[in-house]
């Protein structure tokens, strides 16, 4: 996605246990890990609100 693997920064994050577990339900299904899909989210919703650039709101399918 953004980034490479080499520069990437964890970053922690709460939630409480019916999310946590609606997440790994949801990785699951889309056969990812937690981590891929919090990223993949995270991504689609950075785009969305315009926070990242028009590049990459093109290849998520995101409209202005």
């Amino acid at each position: 996605m953004l980034g490479t693997k080499e520069s990437r920064d964890h970053v922690s994050v709460r939630v409480p246990p019916d999310l946590k577990q609606a997440l790994y339900k949801a990785a699951k299904a889309r056969f990812e890990q937690p981590s891929d899909y919090l990223r993949r989210a995270l991504v689609s919703a950075l785009a969305a609100e315009g926070y990242l650039g028009p590049e990459t709101k093109k290849v998520l399918g995101v409209t202005p």
